[in-house]
């Protein structure tokens, strides 16, 4: 299959933009997210379940391989779904949902980098996909 990689008009995360019902607070985005970055989430008339995420809107990490997500439109709301290892974010839209997934990816690799050494076999093999695709940005001195 085909996968799109632009739509109509990007979509936009801007800082403090409440995406769900919480009380957390969303990642602080400086600007747009380019395009390719959440290949065919938004904007699309043809139903497109499988895209990249390019992105993990946390300026702490980048994405070194795209992560690829199964969206689904299926029931309330849409969630974005990361199934290789078994993470998921669930919203109002498609590419809310996948602000939620990397959010929760970035938890889940800051624990993962924390407790590496106490890990059992199922959490190394989802610490070795994770190291594969995000990566610390380290502060330049």
């Amino acid at each position: 299959m085909t996968m799109p990689t632009a739509y109509a008009s990007a979509p936009r995360i801007e800082t403090g933009v409440t995406l769900n019902k919480t009380t957390q607070p969303e990642p602080q985005v400086s600007q747009a997210v380019p395009m390719q970055t959440l290949t065919a989430i938004q904007g699309s008339t043809e139903r497109s379940d499988k895209v990249n995420l390019g992105t993990v809107f946390d300026r702490r990490f980048r994405v070194h391989k795209p992560i690829p997500l199964t969206i689904d439109r299926s029931g309330e709301g849409v969630s974005a779904i990361w199934p290789e290892i078994d993470e998921f974010g669930h919203a109002e839209s498609a590419a809310a949902a996948s602000v939620e997934l990397a959010r929760s990816v970035v938890e889940l690799y800051s624990t993962l980098e924390r407790e590496q050494m106490n890990l059992g076999p199922d959490l190394e093999r989802v610490w070795a996909i994770l190291k594969q695709h995000i990566v610390p940005v380290r502060p330049e001195c």
